[in-house]
This record gives structure tokens, C-alpha cells and sequence, in this order.
């Protein structure tokens, strides 16, 4: 771990950057908890403000063009704080596992343990590993079983699992666009990313928004939303000619040349930061 310091006035712990099993496991091994969506969204509606998201500092050369000025002095130390692990370090963890599958919707599995689904083992072909998630997303929907449903989006009874049908997802055509990639490793089915960018009204009817953060964390969601200079949040979501995707997304900010706190993001990341909490 690079970075390791106080986030608010409660004193909460920020770990990272790093991965996310990396970081998880850190947080867990200290005697803390890590944060699932629902308990996330509270202390992101703290934090994602634009007044810790400012603007870059800049200013006129002579021929009237913009010259940055690289003069870190101009944000504050909690400014720049969040600037890194929000907007320029991947964003914060969200500990649960999304499993994008086939013909069927988005299971958003709550991960405490900070558990690793769906890796290769390497004896095993890709038969086997279909027959393996095959199981494992049966178990979900037995775990689904005597749950609630709210606004299209099942809840299972202790709300660890939640199931949303791909017809749930808001779709906003205009701003859609796609890109195919070919996975590396054995599995040589082809997967689509496709892009969503919603505004705050539409986060709060989103099912993938409701399964991640609850249906009042869809709402305060939209909040922050609301905030940004965009007023949008962009997430992906995978379709593959495979079983079963396994995405672990990061909650963050992007920027662009001269501002900060453009819009919010909702993606799949390699590295990002993780607030850890006390145990109850």
C-alpha cells in the first residue's frame, strides 16, 4: 500500500491504491469492515463534493491561452486528497461482485470476506469453468428465493444478492456506444462493453444503479449526481457469448483537461482506493 490516511472527521481509514483483493484483504486483516454498496453511497455524499473537487489552477499566456499552473499549493491538502483517490487513482472499491450473465440480467453479490470468483484454475478448460459458474449462479438464485422485489430489482432476504433482468437497465440510445474486445487466456468468446451515461433522473429508475445501492442509495446517488457539472454518471456493462462476466467496478470521478468533477463513474478498474470501517 502507497497511501494510508484520515478521510473525514470520523478518522476513517483510506487504503490504497491497489487491487482489489490487495486492498480488501488489508482492511479485513486490521480488524475492520469494507464497505458494500449500500454503506458506501452514505460516505461518498459526504465526500463528492465539488468543493473537494476543485478546479484545476490555470491561467492566460500572452497570446491568450490557457497555461496550467502546476502549483499544487492552490488546492487544499484534503482537496488534493480527494482529488487522488476519487478522480486520479481509479476511484474508491465497491466491494461486491457483479456477474453480467447471459440471457439472464446482473447478479450484485455483497463480498465482506473480499472473496475471488471465477478464476482459471489451471487444470481447468473452459467447460469446466462454465459448468462451475453455471452452479454457482443457481445457488444465487436459490439465495434470491422468499426475497422482495422493488422497482423490477430482487432482493434476496438478507439483501446480500440482488438480481436485475437486463430489461430493468435504463437505456438512453443517444448516448450509447460500444467497444468488443477478445479476453486473453483460454476463453476466446468475444465480449461487448456497452456504455450508459445517465443523468440523476435516471439513475434512481436504473435497475444495475438500484441492485449495486439500494433503492434510497439509487436516490442519494442521483444527489451526487446532480452535483456534477455534467449532471451525468457513465457505467459499463458486459455482454459476452460466454456464461457468465465477473466485473469488480470502482466508484469515481472523471475530470477532463482544466476541471475536475465532470461526472461520476461506475466502472470495472485495475487499482483503486477502499474506506475501511469499524465492525459493528
Amino acid at each position: 500500500m502507497t497511501n494510508e490516511e484520515s478521510a473525514t472527521k470520523e478518522n476513517q481509514r483510506i487504503l490504497g491504491p491497489g487491487y482489489y483483493k490487495e486492498v480488501g484483504r488489508k482492511i479485513l486483516d486490521q480488524g475492520l469492515e469494507v464497505y458494500v454498496g449500500d454503506e458506501l453511497i452514505p460516505y461518498a455524499d459526504k465526500v463528492i463534493t465539488p468543493e473537494n473537487f476543485p478546479e484545476y489552477p490555470y491561467d492566460y499566456n500572452r497570446d491568450g491561452k490557457v497555461r496550467m499552473k502546476f502549483n499544487q499549493e492552490a488546492f487544499s491538502k484534503e482537496a488534493r486528497s480527494f482529488r487522488s483517490r476519487y478522480a486520479e487513482s481509479g476511484g474508491q472499491w465497491v466491494f461486491q461482485h457483479n456477474l453480467f450473465v447471459r440471457d439472464k440480467g446482473i447478479f450484485v453479490v455483497h463480498d465482506r470476506e473480499v472473496d475471488s470468483f471465477y478464476e482459471f484454475k489451471d487444470s481447468e478448460n473452459r467447460g469446466q469453468k462454465n459448468k462451475r459458474v453455471n452452479l454457482h449462479v443457481e445457488q444465487l438464485q436459490e439465495r434470491l428465493k422468499g426475497g422482495k422485489e422493488e422497482k423490477g430489482v430482487t432482493f434476496s432476504p438478507d439483501s446480500s444478492v440482488r438480481f436485475t433482468p437486463w430489461d430493468a437497465l435504463t437505456r438512453v440510445e443517444r448516448h450509447n456506444y460500444f467497444m468488443t474486445w477478445h479476453p486473453g487466456g483460454r476463453d476466446n468468446y468475444h465480449t461487448v462493453s456497452e456504455s450508459r451515461r445517465l443523468s440523476a433522473e435516471e439513475v434512481v429508475d436504473d435497475g444495475f444503479m438500484i441492485a449495486s445501492f439500494g433503492v434510497s442509495g439509487a436516490e442519494v446517488l442521483a444527489q451526487i449526481v446532480e452535483r456534477t457539472y455534467s449532471k451525468s454518471l457513465e457505467y459499463w456493462t458486459v455482454h459476452s457469448l460466454g456464461v457468465v462476466v465477473h466485473e469488480n467496478y470502482t466508484l469515481g470521478v472523471e475530470g477532463y483537461e482544466y476541471g475536475s468533477f465532470n461526472r461520476l463513474s461506475f466502472n470495472d478498474g485495475n487499482r483503486g482506493y477502499a474506506t475501511a470501517k469499524e465492525k459493528k
